[in-house]
């Protein structure tokens, strides 16, 4: 098996089930946590990435200077066609990265949500393994435009751009696949919802996060395809 980079923006926002799900499917998995200054380069030397979510937003450069370090690596990991997915934030930068649009949405998405698949998402090697429509936790205020040649795999009323595939190997997607209990009730803490709010959404979770748990399990399986199509092409890194 190969090694998968995992990109930490926030200390709450670890890779959760899709970094315990790589590690139990044999991949070496190292985490760089660009807040704390751990610069992205050596991640070039692995063989797939993952982008986790975080608080802020792709434009706020200046608060947090690792984003644009980030992005000059984005453009440069792109090229090389290996695997790439992207989670909330990190499905906004890749977007960002290709031209797309990131700015605010109507209002935040906090908490479970139904997304369904396009046309195109039912027909994807990936995404025709989840049924039509999901129930997702969603954690966010703002979305994106499509960059030029993605595909739109996963939509909703409020959000219509929900997940995307660019070429053969790289997906971003809107909602979180990837929270435990455990992350659902530290981003809860942090935030001044009404009590019965919170416990309506801890509710949910422990009814939902397994189901939730198994879609991220077809997920991480992008990379044993992906790894597949990059064995052939041998790429110099």
């Amino acid at each position: 098996m190969g090694t998968v980079a995992i990109f930490v923006h926030d200390p709450k926002e670890g890779g959760g089930n899709i970094r315990s799900l790589l590690l139990k499917k044999g991949f070496t998995v190292r985490e760089f946590h660009l807040y704390k200054g751990e610069r992205p380069q050596e991640a070039y030397r692995c063989d797939a990435l993952v982008l986790m979510g975080g608080p802020m937003s792709v434009k706020e450069e200046d608060r947090y200077p690792f984003l644009k370090t980030e992005k000059l690596f984005l453009e440069k990991w792109l090229k090389s066609g290996r695997p790439l997915l992207g989670i909330c934030l990190g499905a906004q930068l890749i977007a960002d990265v290709l031209g797309g649009r990131v700015y605010k949405g109507p209002v935040p998405e906090i908490g479970w949500s139904e997304v369904r698949l396009t046309l195109q998402g039912m027909q994807d090697p990936v995404f025709s393994k989840f049924p039509s429509a999901m129930l997702v936790f969603q954690w966010h205020e703002e979305t994106f435009d499509l960059p030029a040649g993605a595909v739109l795999l996963a939509s909703s009323p409020l959000y219509p751009n929900q997940a995307y595939r660019i070429g053969k190997t790289v997906y971003g997607v809107q909602f979180h696949l990837e929270v435990t209990f455990e992350m659902v009730k530290d981003w809860l803490k942090e935030e001044d919802f009404p009590t019965n709010i919170k416990q309506e959404i801890l509710k949910q979770s422990l009814s939902n996060l397994r189901t939730l748990k198994s879609y991220c399990e077809t997920l991480v399986d992008l990379f044993n395809d992906g790894f597949k199509l990059q064995h052939t092409k041998s790429p110099s890194r």
